[in-house]
Formats: C-alpha cells, sequence, structure tokens
C-alpha cells in the first residue's frame, strides 16, 4: 500500500518499482519514493489480511445486543476467518452513541472489499431487524458572536445598565459608523 493505492510489487528496477493495482491499473513508483515513504505490507508471506467495520449507535442499545449481531454477521460470511476468530470492540461510550468496531479476518485479502460490503448489507439488515438506529454523526454547535451583545444580555436578566451606555451600544449594532450620543442614520 503507497498513499491511498493498493497492488502487487510486479518489477523492481534499478530507478523505479512497477505495482499493478488491484483495479488492474500499473503504478510506476520511483524507488526514492519507496524508500523515503510510507509502505505497507498487507500480504507478508501470506493472502490474509483483517477488516474492521466502525459501527455508532445510539446509546440506548443494549451493547452484548450489538456484539452478538457484530459476530453473528461475520460468521455467516463464507469469507472470513474462523481462526483467529472475529472480535468486537467497545471503544467508547459517548453522551448519545457507543463506538463499536468488528475485526475480522479473510483468507484472501483481494476479497476484503467484497467481504466488506457483504458485511456491510448483512449488518444492515440484522440490525433493521433487531430495530438499532446508527446516530448521525454529531454537529458542532453553531457560535455566533456579537459585539456588544453582553450588555443586551444583562438587561435582559434584570441588571440595572447606564440607559445612555445602552443606546450607545444599540447605535453601534444598528450602525458602526455613527458615534456616541449619535442617533442612528435613518
Amino acid at each position: 500500500m503507497i498513499g491511498d493505492e493498493q497492488g502487487y510489487v510486479k518489477r523492481i528496477n534499478v530507478r523505479s518499482t512497477e505495482i499493478e493495482t488491484f483495479d488492474r491499473a500499473t503504478m510506476i513508483v520511483p524507488n526514492s519514493n519507496l524508500v523515503t515513504g510510507v509502505v505497507k505490507n498487507w500480504l507478508r508471506g501470506d493472502k490474509v489480511g483483517r477488516i474492521k467495520i466502525a459501527l455508532a449507535p445510539n446509546s440506548r442499545v443494549d451493547p452484548e445486543q450489538i456484539r452478538d449481531i457484530l459476530l453473528a454477521a461475520a460468521r455467516a460470511q463464507d469469507g472470513v476467518l474462523r481462526i483467529p476468530a472475529p472480535q468486537v470492540m467497545f471503544l467508547a461510550m459517548e453522551s448519545n452513541i457507543f463506538r463499536f468496531e468488528l475485526w475480522c479476518y479473510v483468507e484472501d485479502v483481494e476479497q476484503a472489499t467484497r467481504l466488506k460490503s457483504d458485511l456491510h448489507f448483512d449488518l444492515y439488515k440484522r440490525l433493521a431487524d433487531a430495530g438499532v438506529t446508527i446516530s448521525p454523526a454529531p454537529t458542532p454547535p453553531t457560535v455566533v458572536q456579537f459585539p456588544g451583545l453582553d450588555k443586551f444580555a444583562a438587561a435582559a436578566a434584570g441588571i440595572v445598565v447606564d440607559q445612555k451606555l445602552l443606546d450607545d451600544e444599540v447605535a453601534k449594532v444598528i450602525d458602526p459608523n455613527s458615534k456616541a450620543g449619535e442617533a442612528p442614520a435613518q
């Protein structure tokens, strides 16, 4: 694996290496990139590879039920190895979601993408049958700041504020070019 590309080394030359991707494309990679960059060797002498599937259901689910569903889906796939056995990692308990990962090994890393897709289809059906919903990613809160708004907030809270100072701040918000004591331009 080089960057986002994966494939087999077909030929090593003096200045470059030829790699055939799993999409059957040929990449010519300068050997200097291989020496200075990160290269991940998925095969290590065999074709066994690992699949990880992340899942984030809402926090009202039973974690044991999620583990059972994930393991049943992995065991139902023919290409998933029995040894090492599939595992479910319970990674986090957040305020509105739980985070899980299914780890399973496949006998042929070239089939990992297809098996991962099959697992997703199977998991979707099993989770729907069990009434489990997947939570959307939480959106960060939007913060809008208005200069001088703290004086308005103080007035709304019943705190006594100098009326002239408050009028001047209102004028600045309405017309930023106004000066203290002037009426806003109409």
